[in-house]
């Protein structure tokens, strides 16, 4: 009875004094004797502002640090402690009628987990410092979404797998958690698990048709990019810190043996679905690195309703196109160019935010950009090396994926196990709608981005994440006169964006001060952008315009003036050079076509299903010059007739044809 007493009174202790360990409040951690305070512009000059409110509080030690803030007249006071009391003094300023607003001096950390792996600092694309002659920051943010998970595992407590089709990988490899399949007995060759794959224990070999696991440097640098084992000292990290690998080696060889590497991950899938994950593995996605370069999807049908069927289980696949300067929807890419709802299409990007050169693209094909160049990550023999190449670019999203389902709550995996294909493609949408757009990828990938994994995981917490139409705006005008352009912001989450404006370097030709908007949930907002062109002679101008809203997230579009002093202001182009657009894409049932013409157009839309059934049809009409919007499918009874998935709108200018893919959520 002594022992349970002494345990109750230890644990009510420990109880009663864990609080103090507790990180303090944000009204506890601030600088003292310290005030930030914006004032009313009453007197002449700000010193003036300044020195009035310091003579009011001359016997508290009341005297100017620092102006902040010019334009807002924000200033930065110290106070003598010894006089009064922190919150006294607040208090105090609060009430004075020459301050608009007053606060301590906060301090703040930045939200980031920086794994101890020594190599961490050479892994650019996960924080960019300027490692190899790069842009700071052109990154996909892996230290601020670590804040949020580091991967591993499902609220309801799945072991999250990655299955990585490649040529072949080291399973010995200590900073990679391979997957096992412990209900297999190794080296028996006996189907002890009853899965029709013999001694599976360590994956499988569809090149051998057995469980051995061939070595290969190219899977193991792949696995290690997805998932390579963070913050244990060792070696790199990957985007997920804890997640299992389960290699699926394909040599190359025929097309047979891709589909017999699918079909083992699609049946370990299926089987965990049926068994309530008693077997199987708990398979979130796919990952080639590898392809036919201008395959048409026509011939590789069995190859390409591969990625369906593993959709339907709730796994969804991510290919790398082919290492080559080519547009994929003309010249053809297997698997890049594959139709499939579940795929996603990667392209190669660098240390600068610029679309490797020897990397394909296609505004049809290819959703997204990723890094891959001078990827450091993991290889045989326990050793660490760089490679280049959309091999390196694919498992950065393959990973993405994994990271979204060990964020996301009980209720919605528990939703994804009642409809996997409906949550799959939704984590899908996430991926595709929190890319930060650049200019390199403008117009020749479907999202015009680069994969951003913080705001991926914002995006699955409601969070508001905005993006911009267009990535860069292009105005022409002719000198001494007035032109304009919009800048559209689209909040893809689920919670309203509290904006703050401004350019940089502030230019005389687009006077726009400081502002703030906000845009609503899943809404947009236009911004109005009036070009003076006054005084200038003719050649070319360049700003930042800068959007900053909640998690310290901001958004930079170019801007760029060609005063043309051979055009009349009748002739000059005002809006963006950007023909079409349409966005948001991925959609939801409001979508729309943003047409510019120079001229008088006959215009024509429709959109087709990946089988080629018309779904929508706009007649020709005869569309006058300047800017137009088309609701897309504007003519139904209701948007939701075109259900989720992947379609092809045409728009057909003078009988010339344009065609956009588009994505439904």
């Amino acid at each position: 009875m002594k022992r349970l007493i002494l345990l109750l009174f230890t644990l009510v202790f420990t109880l009663r004094a864990y609080p103090q360990d507790l990180p303090r409040k944000d009204s506890d951690r601030f600088v003292h004797g310290e005030l930030i305070v914006q004032l009313n512009k009453s007197a002449p000059t700000l010193q003036q502002d300044a020195s009035l409110l310091c003579q009011a509080y001359q016997g508290k030690g009341l005297a100017v640090k620092k102006l902040l803030s010019a334009r807002l007249n924000i200033w930065l006071f110290t106070f003598d402690t010894n006089s009064v009391e922190h919150h006294a003094m607040l208090g105090s300023i609060k009430l004075n009628p020459g301050v608009q607003a007053a606060q301590f001096n906060h301090f703040v950390t930045f939200r980031e987990v920086i794994p101890d792996d020594p190599y961490f600092s050479d892994q650019w694309a996960l924080m960019n410092t300027g490692q190899f002659s790069g842009v700071p920051d052109a990154d996909i943010d892996a230290t601020q979404a670590w804040e949020i998970t580091t991967g591993g595992m499902t609220a309801p407590g799945d072991t999250i797998v990655l299955a990585i089709v490649d040529q072949g990988f080291d399973v010995n490899q200590e900073d990679i958690h391979y997957w096992k399949n412990y209900q297999e007995i190794p080296l028996n060759e006996i189907d002890d698990d009853l899965n029709g794959y013999v001694d599976d224990y360590d994956g499988w070999n569809s090149y051998a048709s057995n469980g051995q696991i061939p070595i290969n440097n190219h899977g193991t640098h792949v696995s290690g990019i997805a998932g390579a084992i963070g913050n244990n000292g060792t070696g790199v990290t990957g985007v997920n810190w804890n997640v299992q690998i389960m290699p699926v080696a394909t040599p190359p060889g025929d097309e047979a043996k891709v589909v017999e590497a699918y079909g083992y991950v699609l049946e370990m899938r299926a089987r965990y679905n049926e068994t309530d994950g008693a077997e199987g593995a708990f398979v979130v996605a796919t990952n080639a690195s590898f392809g036919v370069d201008l395959g048409d999807p026509a011939n590789y049908p069995v190859w390409g309703a591969m990625y369906d069927s593993l959709g339907m289980q709730g796994v969804l696949s991510v290919g790398s196109t082919a290492n080559a300067n080519w547009n994929v929807d003309q010249v053809g890419d297997i698997p890049t160019a594959f139709p499939s709802d579940f795929l996603i299409t990667v392209t190669n990007t660098n240390q600068s935010d610029v679309k490797y050169s020897q990397a394909a693209w296609g505004p049809v094909t290819i959703d997204l950009g990723s890094p891959g160049y001078m990827i450091r990550s993991t290889i045989s023999n326990n050793q660490y090396d760089y490679k280049s190449g959309t091999s390196m670019s694919a498992p950065f999203v393959t990973g993405a994926i994994g990271l979204l389902f060990s964020a996301a709550d009980e209720a919605t995996i528990q939703s994804y196990r009642v409809k996997p294909d409906s949550i799959a493609l939704l984590f899908k949408s996430y991926i595709l709608n929190s890319v930060d757009k650049l200019v390199s990828l403008d117009s020749i990938t479907v999202t015009e981005g680069r994969l951003n994994l913080y705001k991926t995981l914002l995006l699955l917490q409601g969070e508001p994440v905005l993006q911009q139409e267009p990535v860069t705006i292009h105005v022409e005008a002719a000198p001494d006169s007035q032109a304009y352009a919009n800048l559209i912001l689209f909040n893809r989450g689920n919670s309203t964006a509290h904006c703050t404006l401004w350019t940089d370097p502030p230019v005389s030709w687009l006077p726009f001060d400081q502002t703030n908007d906000t845009v609503e949930a899943s809404g947009m907002q236009s911004v109005r952008l009036n070009i003076i062109t006054d005084g200038l002679e003719g050649g070319d101008y360049f700003t930042d315009l800068y959007v900053a809203y909640e998690h310290d997230l901001t958004l930079k579009v170019p801007v760029h003036l060609f005063v043309n002093p051979f055009i009349s202001i009748e002739d000059q182009e005002v809006l963006p050079e950007k023909m079409i657009r349409i966005y948001p894409n991925p959609t939801g049932d409001n979508t729309w076509i943003a047409i510019d013409l120079k001229k008088d157009t006959r215009v024509e839309m429709e959109l087709f299903d990946p089988s080629g059934r018309r779904l929508w049809h706009s007649p020709e009409q005869v569309l006058s010059s300047g800017a137009h919007l088309v609701r897309l499918g504007g003519n139904l009874p209701s948007a939701s007739q075109i259900p989720p998935g992947f379609y092809l709108c045409t728009i057909r200018l003078d009988h010339q044809p344009v065609t956009r893919k588009v994505i439904r959520d």
